[in-house]
C-alpha cells in the first residue's frame, strides 16, 4: 500500500492517516507510519498487552468523526512538521514526518522524543530556578 502514499505531501499524509483510522484501514494505517513508529507501537501494545489499535491511541492517533485541522507544514530535508489540532483539547501539536521509501511517514519515534526532551528541559530549567532561589537567599544572609 506504500504506492498510494507515494507523491503526496505531508498534510495529504495526515489527512490518509486519519481517514484510515476512522475507517478501520489498518493497512493504510500502517503504510502512513514510519518502520520505527511500527516497531514502537507493536512493543508498546506487547508490553501493555493491548492490541496494535489500541496502543495507536496511547500515541494520540485515534480516529475522530472529521480531519484534524492542520498548519503551518515545514519541509526540512527528509523531514516534514505540521501542527495538527487534538480533536479532544482543540491544542495542536507538532507531527513530525519522514521520507521513508519515497513517501512521508508519520515518525511518532520522533514526537515522543520531542516530548522527553521537553519535559527535560522543563525538569533542568526548574531546578535552575530552585537553586537559583538558593543562591539569592544565601547572598542575603551576613
Amino acid at each position: 500500500m506504500v504506492e498510494n502514499m507515494r507523491n503526496k505531501s505531508p498534510k495529504e499524509s495526515v489527512k490518509t492517516l486519519f481517514t484510515a483510522l476512522k475507517d478501520g484501514d489498518d493497512e493504510i494505517v500502517k503504510s502512513s507510519l514510519s518502520n520505527r513508529s511500527i516497531e514502537l507501537i507493536e512493543v508498546a501494545s506487547e508490553t501493555q498487552n493491548i492490541t496494535f489499535k489500541e496502543a495507536l491511541k496511547d500515541f494520540g492517533l485515534h480516529h475522530s468523526e472529521n480531519l484534524p485541522e492542520t498548519r503551518n507544514q515545514a519541509i526540512k530535508g527528509d523531514m516534514a512538521f505540521i501542527d495538527v489540532k487534538n480533536s479532544d483539547t482543540g491544542k495542536f501539536k507538532v507531527f513530525v514526518f519522514i521520507r521513508e521509501n519515497d513517501a512521508w511517514k508519520l515518525a511518532v519515534d520522533h514526537i515522543v522524543l520531542s516530548v522527553e526532551l521537553n519535559m527535560v528541559e522543563k525538569f533542568f530549567n526548574n531546578i535552575k530556578n530552585l537553586f537559583g532561589d538558593c543562591i539569592d537567599l544565601l547572598k542575603t544572609k551576613p
